[in-house]
């Protein structure tokens, strides 16, 4: 997987090379949850990295990827006990983003695409009669999963070479979070992004 990771990104790299792009620091939350199981609740996390956007040969169209630290997961409550599911990823998303509106760097986009994630940590938390403990679950579950995703950016002009981003987006596993049940990835990203033009 990681020579997967490496492979892409220098590929990515070359052809952004060759391209004006805008880098971004994020830093934003996640909502997740697990389909497909009997745990019904979802669970807040982080997400931080940087995302790179690189002009293609189409108007108004860009590519996009970056490297991702990502909060996946889940939580179940009942009456008397709790387990939260933390499971920890780091991301490649791999896609493009299209101007609706505006030019510059300020417009309104839309953004599609699929994300590579490893699993980096997978953790259980339990809460039974207000007694916690931790089992680190990361032997049960699978270490890669693939999200197709698809959302909305709000971009707005600083200065001459930077801009603000906000986006919005939906995504959802293809693999099977666990080895021994069927359960897939699914919730939402909000992002704040500040990007330097090259």
């Amino acid at each position: 997987m990681k020579n997967v990771l490496v492979i892409l990104l220098s590929c990515l790299g070359v052809a952004a090379g060759a391209a004006p792009m805008t880098v971004s620091p994020v830093l934003g939350a996640t909502s997740m949850s697990l389909k497909g199981s009997d745990i019904s609740g979802s669970r807040g996390g982080l997400q931080a990295g940087a995302i790179v956007n690189f002009e293609s040969s189409i108007a108004d169209l860009q590519y996009e990827t970056g490297l991702l630290y990502s909060q996946a997961g889940a939580k179940d409550d009942a009456l008397l006990a709790s387990v939260e599911y933390e499971l920890n990823y780091l991301a490649v998303p791999l896609g493009v983003q299209y101007r609706l509106s505006g030019e510059d760097r300020s417009f309104w986009a839309a953004r599609g695409g699929l994300t590579l994630a490893a699993l980096m940590s997978a953790k259980a938390k339990s809460q039974v009669f207000g007694s916690g403990s931790e089992t680190d679950i990361k032997d049960q579950t699978n270490t890669f999963d693939m999200l197709p995703y698809i959302g909305i950016v709000k971009s707005w002009s600083i200065g001459e070479s930077q801009r603000l981003a906000l986006d919005f987006t939906y995504t959802r596993g293809l693999m099977k979070v666990f080895k021994d049940q069927s359960s897939n990835t699914e919730g939402w990203t909000i992002n704040l992004a500040y990007g330097f033009a090259f």
